[in-house]
């Protein structure tokens, strides 16, 4: 399961599309200027809200830095036990945030997404698409239960929500 979320992730970095800079920094200002210098794991747990293409907490999608967020490899691995995980782009600036879905996370409306399937759609509605894609090169080899809407991607085992995808919107 971990190398199939390892390809997952590998693969979805490659489909997602940069928006203009312009609309990032009013979307991060919409957010009301979270950003800090360091990212604290324990303030970090206590943030629930996602926002869809933007982040989640202080970290913000195409501004949080590598250097924010991991001084050591330490700070890796406690980050990666308390289930996030990052990736970033050329410069160090994160692109995604991995979230292991615990059940508490909340929408930007405060309502709680749970863990299920029926769960996200009650709150967010029917999705852009869903499944996505895993290729090997230009050779689909799979697909990934998924409910993929703009910024945002649940990952599904069966009808369990079991990963959150925090990437820039569309």
């Amino acid at each position: 399961m971990k190398k199939l979320i390892i390809i997952f992730t590998i693969g979805l970095i490659g489909l997602n599309s940069c928006s203009s800079k312009t609309d990032k920094q009013k979307e991060s200002t919409e957010f009301e200027g979270k950003s800090s210098n360091i990212i604290d794991l324990e303030v970090l747990k206590q943030d629930k809200v996602i926002y869809p293409g933007i982040g989640i907490g202080n970290l913000i999608i195409g501004e949080t830095t590598y250097e924010q967020l991991i001084r050591t490899e330490a700070d890796r691995k406690k980050y990666y036990e308390e289930g996030f995980e990052f990736h970033f782009e050329k410069g160090k600036i994160l692109k995604e945030i991995i979230l292991r879905n615990t059940g508490e996370f909340l929408s930007e409306s405060g309502d709680e997404l749970g863990k299920s399937k029926n769960e996200v759609l009650n709150i967010l509605g029917e999705p852009i698409t869903s499944d996505l894609s895993l290729n090997k090169g230009e050779t689909q080899i799979g697909k990934i239960n998924s409910l993929n809407y703009d910024g945002v991607t649940f990952i599904l085992q069966d009808t369990l929500v079991t990963m959150i995808i925090i990437t820039e919107k569309q």
